[in-house]
């Protein structure tokens, strides 16, 4: 019977001509047990390639638990978030915030007062926005950490993968209901523009018009509605709570995984006894 401590023998003695083999740096630590896996490949292939675990004699039921876990952790250490995180932060949010704060100030004033309504709905999107690209941020801070702890112990928990698994989640909803709210000030954005067509340029405030314009174009709009797409099905997605919406966009992360990488490859692609003799 193998341990832990003989996955480096046990991958040399399973390794095949041409084969290259590597060591995943972290282990699992599940129920106690710490697991190993090593992942031979050709060189010449971009496909997966072959596993082993250890403890060598882990039961197939514990085979493919354990198999997911290593390849979703994989995964999700590819610092996906880091692509969220930068989206959250980029200057595009400033934009709405300025026409917030002009909005705000042009709803003090007794001149708008007939458009206050438009006003305040383009203004309650934007706070969204706001409050919703900040969480972005918040959450990326918190995957760096459980980065951060992985790396240091040279090991992962099951729970640690679910927040992983969380944290992605609720950020791709979180920036699909911010694109949401970008659709949701055309409208108002639109009746603001025709109210301002009224007024003077010279009692306009200052660049407020053509920021409009520049968001009501439809080329804009359609650049919207093409980034939705992005997150599966917007009409569905919308309808979703958010409870439901973070795991629709887990599942929809994951998914290739597990279709791929079913009952079936893991029979023929596992090289534990446990798994060779189903």
């Amino acid at each position: 019977m193998a341990n832990n401590q003989d996955m480096n023998q046990l991958a040399t003695k399973h390794k095949k001509f041409m084969e290259k083999v590597d060591i995943f740096p972290y282990r699992l630590l599940k129920d106690g047990i710490v697991y190993d896996r090593a992942h031979f490949y050709r060189l010449s292939s971009n496909l997966y390639g072959s596993f082993l675990f250890a403890p060598y004699d882990a039961s197939y039921e514990t085979i493919k638990e354990i198999f997911y876990a290593f390849i979703l952790v994989e995964e999700y250490m590819k610092n996906k978030m880091a692509k969220l995180n930068d989206y959250a932060s980029t200057d595009s949010s400033k934009t709405y915030g300025a026409m917030k704060d002009t909005l705000n100030n042009m709803m003090n004033d007794g001149d708008y007062q007939s458009i206050k309504g438009e006003m305040e709905a383009f203004v309650a999107s934007v706070e969204r926005i706001e409050g919703n690209l900040k969480l972005v941020t918040e959450n990326y801070q918190r995957y760096r950490g459980i980065m951060e702890d992985i790396k240091r112990d040279r090991q992962f928990t099951c729970d640690q993968l679910e927040d992983f698994r969380r944290l992605v989640g609720e950020s791709q909803a979180l920036i699909f209901e911010q694109v949401v709210e970008q659709v949701n000030t055309l409208e108002p954005a639109r009746n603001i523009l025709k109210y301002l067509d009224g007024v003077p340029k010279t009692q306009q405030p200052t660049d407020l018009k053509a920021k409009l314009t520049v968001l009501t174009e439809n080329q804009s709009e359609v650049n919207l509605k093409h980034s939705l797409t992005k997150f599966g099905s917007a009409e569905k997605n919308i309808e979703l709570s958010r409870e439901d919406l973070i795991n629709e966009q887990i599942r929809l992360f994951e998914k290739d995984f597990y279709q791929a990488l079913d009952e079936g490859f893991i029979k023929r692609r596992v090289r534990n006894p446990a798994v060779q003799n189903q």
